[in-house]
């Protein structure tokens, strides 16, 4: 496996194919499109901000497809005071019980993997970086760091609440008994939504009409 975007390359030239080049040009085009960051000119004074270094974590998917995901260098990695940071999971019995409960009742379950999902939300982290060679035209530029990214430790808790905000918008609520569990009724019947991690369970009679509200 590959350190950096030059052995990314390399590997790509041996291998006669450019699955890494466009793994990271999918990445880097995210980012940017997500208004990750903010550039800032040369002479922007970073008092009161913390400098976070970004690395590239390499991937290879079990269908073989390659991943690249900008994440934060974790030994520069802020822990922010008297702010909740952890988000849960919802229990496997929660899962077992509404998966019973949809199946029971006739409804279809669909799982989907929600790619780069922290960036939906913002961070409230005070943080810059500066880009590296992979954003093309805004290497070495200076950049303020607006949205959550992966190895930033209150990234997963600012998904959690902005995943929370969307869900309950379409007239989900909360499960008491477990907070990653959320449902509505219907009349007919109820629907149930479930997150693990970035992970999201839909368990009504439309499943893909839901995700894509969601």
């Amino acid at each position: 496996m590959t350190e950096d975007v030059r052995g990314a390359m390399k590997l790509d030239q041996e291998n006669g194919n450019s699955l890494w080049l466009d793994a990271q040009k999918k990445e880097s085009r995210t980012l940017r499109n997500m208004d990750t960051f903010e550039l800032m000119p040369k002479n922007f004074d970073v008092t009161g901000y913390q400098y976070i270094s970004l690395i590239n974590a390499w991937d290879v998917k079990f269908d073989g497809r390659r991943r690249v995901c900008l994440v934060a260098n974790e030994k520069v990695t802020i822990r922010p005071p008297e702010r909740d940071v952890c988000s849960g999971v919802i229990k496997t019995e929660s899962v077992h019980t509404a998966m019973f409960l949809a199946m029971l009742n006739g409804m279809k379950l669909l799982v989907a993997d929600m790619s780069s999902a922290y960036i939906m939300a913002e961070t409230k982290e005070i943080m810059y970086t500066r880009l590296g060679p992979e954003f093309g035209n805004w290497a070495g530029k200076l950049a303020i760091i607006r949205k959550g990214l992966y190895g930033v430790i209150g990234s997963c808790a600012q998904f959690h609440c902005q995943l929370c905000a969307e869900v309950e918008k379409k007239g989900f609520k909360s499960s008491k008994a477990n907070p990653d569990l959320w449902t509505r009724d219907t009349c007919d019947h109820c629907k149930y939504v479930a997150k693990f991690i970035h992970d999201i369970l839909v368990m009504p009679k439309d499943p893909k009409v839901i995700l894509d509200l969601i």
